[in-house]
């Protein structure tokens, strides 16, 4: 293990928070739960869409589990975005803000440990090159009888759709702005780039702004990403991932249980946009694989929104659809025995003597010490303790441990 990677875990440890990356590392137990998520993103690989609510009480491992989710995606060659909800900064009731936050917060195999929305974008633009313009079909289409480098009266904004089908299937505002910055790519027009990379990251623009693009891609310029563009552009997402070469899209939102939470009102429009998503799920998209990490309260809260979920998607049977639903769909994870967390201890310790490498004291407690001292811990914490509990107990001990002796 990297030094570097294992002094990280560890910090991440010590301040009570849980590290999305090489969660692999420091796992134990969850292989019935891992075996059922892979199986669904088996299924997604074939096309279809997937959804799941990843339900426990607080300290059950939630998040460290979407990290297991998560690697096992990036194994398979999908994009995988996570996001923590918040009522505050990233709340449910505006997806336009969680769609922004989900495609920065994008990762794939390539780019797992740096943002990748960048990189995609890129890769996108040289399959469209391949497949345009190194083809040559580019040269023997344009109505001028010019080379794409060359025409500049948009020749081939409908070329585009010919040789990528993905555009044609795509919400046209997110096509428009697709097409607008690749012939802005290749006129090497960065102003026009760097606003379609703003529009594609969720952020509002001016009208004038917008009908820049519009001119770009020969064709009427976008609105903002609102709720409704939004709720393509996920779907849409996941073409574009399939497109460049990835096996679908993985959508993390974690600490869905802040949704009631929002106050205002906006629990009623965060609830109504979950139906949305949910339908859109299992009804729209292709190749989306939609995880939520809830706590039991938002069960209490989901069947007092059901009647507002079911208005939502102007389905009279979609009560009873989104019930069911739910239910079919929940992964209940349980907190863990004492062998577990016995277990897990052996893995923290693995990672203070990794970290040791990177200059850190040597000065470390033998195995036996630190199974003592999680036997206590875990006695101390109960059955109903939780993994972070328990984790940040014995991070404090060892490092007391290794102050001490320095």
């Amino acid at each position: 293990m990297d030094p570097l990677v294992a002094a990280q875990i560890l910090e991440d440890l010590r301040k009570g928070t849980v590290p999305i990356e090489h969660v692999e590392m420091f796992s134990v137990g969850r292989c019935n739960e891992l075996r059922e998520a892979a199986s669904r993103l088996e299924r997604v690989a074939r096309g279809q869409s997937q959804l799941s609510f990843i339900n426990g009480p607080y300290g059950s491992g939630k998040t460290h589990f979407l990290g297991m989710v998560r690697a096992e995606a990036l194994r398979r060659s999908f994009a995988v975005t996570h996001v923590v909800l918040s009522s505050q900064s990233c709340p449910l009731d505006r997806l336009d803000t969680v769609y922004g936050a989900l495609m920065k917060g994008l990762s794939t195999p390539q780019c797992r440990d740096r943002p990748a929305f960048r990189a995609a974008l890129d890769a996108w633009l040289s399959t469209m090159k391949r497949e345009l313009i190194d083809s040559g079909a580019g040269a023997r289409l344009c109505r001028h009888y010019l080379s794409y480098y060359e025409c500049g009266d948009g020749c081939f904004t409908k070329l585009l759709a010919e040789r990528m089908p993905v555009l044609g299937g795509l919400h046209c505002d997110f096509a428009t702005v697709l097409t607008a910055y690749f012939n802005a790519n290749w006129s090497t027009d960065a102003d026009i780039m760097q606003l379609c990379e703003r529009w594609l990251l969720g952020e509002p623009l001016p009208a004038t702004a917008r009908k820049r693009i519009g001119r770009a891609a020969h064709r009427a310029y976008p609105q903002n990403v609102d709720d409704t563009v939004a709720l393509h552009a996920f779907g849409d997402a996941a073409r574009i991932a399939r497109s460049i070469g990835h096996s679908g899209l993985v959508i993390m939102l974690d600490e869905a249980e802040t949704m009631p939470s929002v106050g205002r009102g906006g629990d009623f429009s965060a609830f109504t946009n979950l139906a949305l998503l949910m339908s859109a799920s299992l009804r729209q998209w292709e190749a989306v694989f939609c995880v939520y990490a809830t706590t039991p309260y938002f069960e209490q809260a989901f069947n007092r929104h059901l009647k507002d979920m079911r208005d939502a998607i102007h389905d009279e049977q979609a009560g009873d659809w989104i019930e069911r639903e739910f239910h079919e769909n929940r992964c209940n994870l349980a907190l863990p025995g004492r062998e577990d967390l016995l277990k897990l201890a052996g893995k923290v310790h693995g990672l203070y003597q990794a970290a040791a490498g990177n200059g850190c004291p040597q000065a470390l407690p033998k195995p036996s010490w630190v199974k003592k001292k999680a036997e206590s811990i875990a006695d101390s914490i109960g059955p109903s303790g939780g993994i972070r509990d328990f984790v940040t107990a014995l991070v404090r001990e060892i490092d007391s441990f290794r102050s001490t002796a320095a």
